[in-house]
């Protein structure tokens, strides 16, 4: 079990699902054991680092964490069947809106754009001779390593399928921070710090890449934008 500081809100009760992951939607960890880690005052050097990973859209198109270095980042593991991660989504918009209303937050927006310009693309070449999904991820790239923007939100979909009701579920929610699709391993319960073994889970990671909060079950509006401005 890895030690690090925590900000986990008290979960609600909610009826355990094991599907697909063998996760249960909602918190497992007990009052107790959230007190005991919220407690933990570890140096910044001896915190989890995020490891480098891939996520992709529904056509396969990739991006690299990596890319995210020197800003604040928020992953959100999520699916669609469970139902506190739905009502979550809501509290995510908000957070999204706030942030980018100050400017301050990753504008996704663009980014959609690009990842549906394969529907109308040949696949296999551009005019550059160089394939399409490599050409389209430079410039994603650019336009999160260039983004003034410091604070970046990303849902990542765990379900095996590969997420193929992710369209209807993003235009349903009106979802307007990142989503996409975790690779085989996230899937597969395996997070970038471990085990993933409840849903939602979210975290917190500072710009120079150290876990600063791990949380498990629904997050409030106001908790989560004051426990992302303790680390910007």
């Amino acid at each position: 079990m890895h030690i690090y500081k925590s900000y986990v809100k008290q979960p609600s009760l909610i009826i355990a699902i094991l599907i697909c992951l063998n996760l249960s939607c909602g918190a497992k960890t007990t009052i107790d054991q959230q007190r005991a880690l919220i407690n933990q005052e570890i140096p910044d050097q001896k915190k989890p680092l995020l490891p480098h990973f891939l996520m992709h859209s529904l056509k396969n198109l990739s991006i690299n964490t990596q890319w995210f270095e020197g800003k604040t980042l928020l992953i959100h593991y999520f699916t669609t069947w469970c139902h506190p991660c739905v009502d979550q989504v809501t509290i995510l918009n908000q957070v999204q809106l706030y942030y980018q209303e100050k400017k301050q937050a990753l504008d996704w927006t663009e980014i959609k754009h690009i990842t549906q310009k394969l529907e109308s693309f040949n696949p296999k070449k551009n005019k550059l001779d160089i394939p399409i999904k490599e050409a389209l991820s430079l410039e994603i790239e650019q336009i999160i390593k260039t983004s003034q923007s410091d604070v970046v939100i990303i849902g990542i979909c765990l379900e095996k399928k590969g997420c193929r009701r992710l369209i209807d579920f993003q235009e349903i929610n009106q979802i307007n921070y990142g989503l996409w699709v975790g690779d085989s391993v996230q899937r597969a319960g395996n997070g970038p710090f471990g085990k993933i073994t409840a849903l939602p889970v979210s975290y917190l990671i500072d710009k120079k890449g150290h876990l600063q909060g791990y949380y498990e079950g629904m997050m409030t509006t106001p908790y989560l934008i004051e426990e992302i401005n303790k680390i910007r």
